[in-house]
C-alpha cells in the first residue's frame, strides 16, 4: 500500500518519470474489450495497442481536531503475535526504507512496470527525492516507521515494515485547500506498508501518531494526494478520514 505523495512538477518527480509507455500488437477486438486502467491512455492503431501514461491526481484533506481512528474489524485484526510499535524516522532508517517501499509498491504502477533491480532502483530513487527534501522540507517530529519484534539476523535490527512521511508544502500548491492563514500545510508525502503485512491496520497506526504529533505542533489540518487510479489507497483514505475539498 503506498498512499499520497505530492502532485507538483509531476515530469520532475521521479516516481512519475517511472511510469512506462506501453505498445505491442493486439487484435481490435480483443483491445476493444479490454479494461482501461485510469492512469494511462488507451489507443489503437496499426495493429498495435498504445499505453501512456497519463497519471491523475486529487488532492484530499483530514481536519486533525476531528479525527478519530475507525473502528477495527476482523480483516485489519494482528494475523500474528507479535505488537507493532511505531518510533520516529531515524537517520540510519533510510536505507531501509526503498526495500519496503517496493515491497509495498510492486502491485502499482510505476514500480509494477519494472522488474527485479530495476524495481529497487526505482524504489531508491524515489525515496531518495523525499529525503533531500525535493517534496518540501520534513517535518521530522511526525514521521513514523513501523516496527515488528522480528529481528533481522544480520544486524539484530528490528525490521521495518511500514513509514510516514510528512512533508511542508505551500498552500497556494494545493487544490481547493480548507480556508487557513497558514502559508504551509503539513502534507502525507507517503505513508506505505510492505504488502505481506497490510490489512493489518498498520496504515492507521502510522496515521494515528502523525496526528498527535501534528497536533502537539498546533496544525489543523493533514493534505494528501491521491492516484485517482488506485482504488486502494483511495478508500484508505476516506475510510481514515480524507475528504475531498467542497465543490471537489
Amino acid at each position: 500500500m503506498v498512499l499520497g505523495h505530492h502532485f507538483e512538477a509531476m515530469g520532475e518527480h521521479p516516481f512519475y518519470r517511472f511510469f512506462r509507455r506501453v505498445s505491442f500488437p493486439l487484435d481490435y477486438e480483443i483491445w476493444r474489450k479490454m479494461p482501461r486502467h485510469p492512469a494511462f491512455k488507451h489507443e489503437y492503431w496499426d495493429g498495435t495497442l498504445h499505453w501512456t501514461p497519463r497519471p491523475n491526481t486529487c488532492d484530499v484533506y483530514l481536519q486533525l481536531d476531528q479525527w478519530q481512528p475507525p473502528r477495527p474489524d476482523e480483516s485489519n485484526q494482528p494475523s500474528r503475535g507479535e505488537a507493532i510499535t511505531l518510533r520516529q524516522l531515524q537517520d540510519e532508517d533510510w536505507e531501509r526504507l526503498p526495500r519496503v517501499f517496493r515491497a509495498a509498491s510492486s502491485q502499482w504502477p510505476p514500480l509494477s512496470q519494472w522488474d527485479g533491480a530495476a524495481s529497487l532502483r526505482a524504489a531508491r530513487a524515489i525515496v531518495e527525492w523525499a529525503r533531500r527534501g525535493k517534496d518540501g522540507p520534513m517535518v521530522s517530529q511526525a514521521c513514523f516507521v513501523a516496527l515488528t519484534g522480528d529481528r533481522i539476523p544480520a544486524s539484530g535490527e528490528e525490521s521495518i515494515v511500514g513509514a510516514a512521511i510528512i512533508t511542508l508544502v505551500p498552500a497556494e500548491r494545493l487544490r481547493a485547500p480548507p480556508p487557513t492563514s497558514a502559508q504551509y500545510l503539513p502534507h502525507l508525502d507517503w505513508i506505505f506498508v510492505a504488502w505481506m503485512e497490510q490489512r493489518r491496520g498498520i496504515g492507521t497506526l502510522l496515521l494515528g501518531g502523525v496526528v498527535n504529533q501534528l497536533r502537539a505542533l498546533g496544525h489543523t489540518t493533514l493534505a494528501s494526494t491521491v492516484l485517482t487510479g488506485q482504488a486502494a489507497p483511495m478508500l484508505w483514505h476516506w475510510s481514515t478520514g480524507f475528504r475531498l475539498p467542497r465543490g471537489g
